[in-house]
């Protein structure tokens, strides 16, 4: 029991601090190049921050646009993983902004 008290009180706040953007590096999601173009990730992303295939509206970074599946706006994406989440394939990871 005091080990699961002791978790929660570890991951809580790093989890808080990946949300807020602060002393922990951005994540973000990452969607594979086999996406089905199913739209599961686009309607449970809370953030709105996954795009359709070549929808560039509102994106400020071209070279996140995707012309052949959906793609991640990394500048609103907070690396939640609900997108990996839903996937039906798994073909979402969350990784490491460089």
């Amino acid at each position: 029991m005091i080990m699961r008290s002791l978790v929660q009180v570890q991951v809580i706040p790093l989890c808080l601090k990946n949300y807020f953007g602060s002393m922990v590096e951005k994540k973000v999601a990452k969607i594979g190049d086999s996406c089905i173009n199913c739209g599961v990730c686009y309607g449970v992303c809370p953030f709105s921050a996954i795009n359709e295939a070549g929808d560039s509206s509102g994106i400020s970074d071209e070279s996140v646009v995707n012309d052949e599946h959906y793609f991640v706006n990394t500048e609103k994406c907070v690396g939640c993983g609900r997108c990996c989440n839903g996937c039906p394939i798994g073909n979402i990871e969350i990784v490491d902004v460089n």
